[in-house]
């Protein structure tokens, strides 16, 4: 009787390579994902405002202005996001949650109102990409008026620095 002394099975070094080999694809697909990330990030951001703007007119609708504050009876400007979702979400609209950004940490959605009448309004949101939804956004050469708080009505881009504002209001 022969006896087959020879094991089968991968060496250390062989399951190391293969290790290494898997890793290194890995790696190379999560920075091309990045990309990808980012736009996704930003068709999310652009969806937000738009569904903003259709909270916005439902308030016009019953206040015969845009928000100032929860009770429709002032016109005073919200100090944050934070607050202007709050004018929006009081209960009397039916509407029940305003959307935030989707990195909090790094970027925030803004509101302004037109100071004279309430209006006409302004909503922001900072991109990450140069986003071709940007030709179709307003910049501060379109907006009528003057707006509270001055910050959050800045519309224009930033190339140099890589800020890509994207306005829409009325």
């Amino acid at each position: 009787m022969i006896k087959n002394s020879a094991k089968k099975g991968f060496t250390l070094i062989e399951l190391l390579l293969v290790i290494a080999i898997i890793g290194i694809l890995a790696s190379a697909l999560l920075v091309s994902l990045g990309g990808a990330r980012r736009a996704a990030r930003d068709s999310r951001r652009i969806s937000d405002l738009r569904q903003v703007q259709s909270a916005l007119e439902l308030y016009f609708n019953a206040c015969g202005h845009y928000p100032g504050t929860a009770d429709c009876a002032s016109k005073v400007e919200p100090a944050d996001w934070t607050a202007f979702a709050l004018a929006l979400t009081d209960g009397s609209l039916g509407i029940s949650k305003i959307p935030n950004d989707p990195l909090p940490s790094s970027a925030v959605y803004y509101y302004a109102v037109e100071v004279s009448a309430n209006q006409n309004y302004v909503l922001r949101a900072v991109l990450e990409t140069n986003n071709p939804a940007l030709s179709d956004d307003i910049e501060n050469t379109d907006l009528p008026g003057n707006y509270q708080p001055s910050t959050s009505a800045s519309c224009d881009d930033d190339l140099i620095n890589d800020i890509y504002n994207y306005c829409v209001g009325i």
